[in-house]
């Protein structure tokens, strides 16, 4: 009898999980031997991170039955699929592929952004003949284009092996989870689907052309120096590796801090510069990186007329987001701008190159002439009279630019809420022309983040003000409500520690956010509760001692009043003793700050010998480093960098003309 299992080698599995992945199995004739997972381009801190207990659990199961790892479900799935597939290969049989699916409707359920997610899939002739996604949570507009576009793939196609779309991988996957829910209930075989290849579709390999301006990505500030360029009749084109535009925009609030708003004025309030200048220097007093102070204040002066401008241009109604300590007002979300702007510049003449990748600045003695660009057709270049460089910032730039500067966020767990297309491509084009960079990139302070499973967004972050945050040695570090909440989160890059706890009061914590946390499983990456604590240490993983000696301090501090990092007293509470949640707390990052140094006036790039180069200009987080110190400051990019558009729009009509 032949007892073999397997046919002793190595063999490659590949699927999906949040990226690409696979996984090498070497197995001997009746076993599992070694499991090498390549899991790069999971999300940094969750898959990443899981590649140890996954590999455990595929050597003690012997199988691709694991039970994964709570926060990288899109990492487990796509792990047992690649060592299925792995193992398919070692037992020297193919399974023969099958599309067949019962007739009828079903509905199925998949995990998005926001929570659940369900499409109702219709059967008819053997075959996927409608999808809809019927119900979701996710933030309008940013899953829009992802809702629209990998339904009709699926049906058009018969796969579910379709591309993600960019700027909403996570509603794209959601999506392709529920249709796979919906394909078992049909009683069909889900790897089938998986395995007939995807067809992209063939781009027209576009031809040589000359504009007036070129711009190299389609973000917030790209976007703002297109419309204000074409609005006065320059003709534009952007460039942009994505598949949609907005970048980073696209998950933001687009609040605007203001300064001299006519539109502000009109709802009774007035948005001085004082004001604003006065908040900057209160929020930047303990700042170790300089920015400059001169130039922010130039940029905010105009604010007000950019907002005023960007709302007539979109036909939109004003709201003051927050007035106090200063004016921030909105009119939509990120996403929604992006697109209306998007909207406006080709109802204006402008082009828009998608899916494609600007290979070189086409640069002689300081020069500037147009782009070299790259897709899936070929090469072509762009000439124009001006080239500006809105790329964004290197949030997900694989080098270690941002350790230089900060050596102690290299062991912090980031959490990033920028573009994941944002990988310091500015950066190498600019460095190929010898232009001069800051040098003193650091990322961009957002909010404190939760675990996935929650479901916390920007703008839904609970309060954390009177709170305690630790570190794994149970120690407090810095003043948990500062004069601008979001320098917590820079505290929490230079203090350089990999896992971070903020300690609630069950008895005092806001009901809803508890209700919500009662409603996930416990789990030391997401929160735990315990009633002493010696049980919440334990629970937590973090040093007994050190909490106990932490708790007793901020006991007598919320008495007296008095705390040794600063926290006023009316952020200082006594904890009732025997209620705890300690929730797993990641530091948030809404970009970066630093980039190539420029003209204050002209937006011009500078060389590094120190001259302006001709034609070619850069705003945005591309060149951010003058308006920020490690510091930032919420509603200041979406004002600065669509001002920045603005001026440079009006610098280059002046200049053609």
């Amino acid at each position: 009898m032949n007892n073999k299992k397997y046919i002793a080698g190595t063999y490659t599995g590949k699927a999906k999980g949040i990226g690409e992945l696979s996984v090498n199995l070497t197995v001997d004739d009746s076993k599992i031997r070694s499991v090498k997972l390549n899991l790069a381009n999971e999300t940094s801190g969750v898959g990443k991170d899981a590649n140890k207990q996954l590999t455990d659990q595929v050597l003690q199961k012997q199988s691709a039955d694991i039970d994964g790892v709570t926060g990288a479900s899109l990492t487990t799935r796509g792990v047992k699929e690649a060592v299925a597939d792995a193992l398919e290969q070692a037992q020297g049989h193919i399974k023969k592929l099958n599309f067949n699916l019962n007739e009828g409707h079903y509905i199925g359920k998949g995990v998005g952004h926001g929570g659940e997610l369900k499409v109702a899939l219709s059967v008819f002739d053997n075959k996927i003949g409608d999808l809809k996604v019927i119900s979701d949570h996710e933030t309008p507009n940013v899953g829009d284009n992802a809702m629209k576009i990998i339904p009709k793939e699926i049906v058009d196609q018969q796969t579910l092996d379709v591309d993600v779309v960019t700027g909403a991988s996570l509603t794209s996957k959601a999506i392709l989870m529920a249709t796979e829910d919906a394909i078992k209930k049909a009683n069909g075989d889900v790897r089938s689907f998986k395995k007939r290849p995807f067809k992209a579709k063939q781009i027209v390999n576009p031809k040589n052309s000359t504009v007036d301006v070129v711009i190299a990505g389609s973000g917030l500030s790209g976007l703002a120096t297109a419309a204000f360029a074409a609005k006065q009749g320059l003709k534009v084109a952007l460039i942009d590796k994505n598949d949609q535009v907005a970048g980073s925009s696209r998950y933001a609030g687009a609040i605007f801090a203001l300064a001299n708003s006519e539109r502000i004025k009109e709802l009774g309030k007035e948005a001085k510069i004082e004001d604003v200048m006065n908040f900057v220097d209160h929020v930047n007093k303990n700042a170790t990186k300089e920015h400059d102070r001169k130039f922010l204040k130039q940029l905010l002066e105009e604010s007000g007329k950019t907002f005023d401008d960007l709302v007539t241009l979109t036909n939109s109604k004003v709201s003051i987001f927050s007035d106090s300590p200063i004016i921030i007002a909105n009119f939509t979300n990120g996403a929604h701008l992006a697109d209306m702007l998007a909207s406006y510049i080709k109802d204006h003449g402008g082009k828009f190159y998608l899916n494609s990748q600007v290979v070189k600045i086409i640069n002689k003695d300081s020069k500037v002439s147009g782009l070299q660009v790259r897709n899936s057709a070929g090469e072509f270049t762009i000439n124009a009279k001006a080239v500006v460089i809105a790329t964004g910032g290197a949030s997900y730039e694989k080098g270690d630019l941002l350790n230089k500067v900060t050596p102690s966020v290299a062991k912090v767990h980031v959490f990033n809420e920028a573009s994941p297309a944002n990988t310091g491509d500015g950066y190498n084009l600019l460095k190929a022309v010898n232009a001069e960079f800051s040098n003193n990139d650091v990322y961009k302070n957002g909010t404190i983040d939760f675990a996935p499973q929650l479901f916390i967004t920007w703008n839904t972050v609970p309060d954390y003000s009177k709170t305690m945050l630790i570190d794994e040695n149970g120690k407090r570090f810095s003043n948990e409500a500062p004069y601008n909440f979001l320098n917590l989160t820079t505290e929490m890059y230079k203090h350089g520690r990999e896992k971070y706890y903020l300690i609630y009061d069950g008895r005092k914590m806001d009901p809803s956010f508890k209700e919500k946390l009662d409603r996930v499983e416990e789990n030391p990456k997401v929160y735990v509760r315990a009633e002493s604590i010696d049980e919440l240490a334990n629970k937590l993983k973090v040093d007994v001692n050190g909490l106990r000696d932490t708790f007793a301090k901020y006991q007598e501090a919320s008495q007296t009043g008095k705390d040794e990092f600063g926290k006023d007293k009316a952020h200082l509470e006594k904890f009732s003793g025997d209620d705890f949640y300690g929730v797993y707390a990641m530091p948030g990052s809404w970009g970066t700050i630093g980039g190539v140094k420029i003209n204050h006036d002209t937006f011009a790039v500078k060389h590094e010998d120190g001259r302006d180069f001709d034609n070619l200009y850069a705003v945005g987080e591309m060149s951010t480093s003058d308006l920020f110190s490690e510091y930032y400051m919420g509603g200041f990019s979406f004002a600065t960098y669509t001002t920045e558009g603005r001026l440079l729009a009006d610098h280059l009509v002046k200049k053609m003309y």
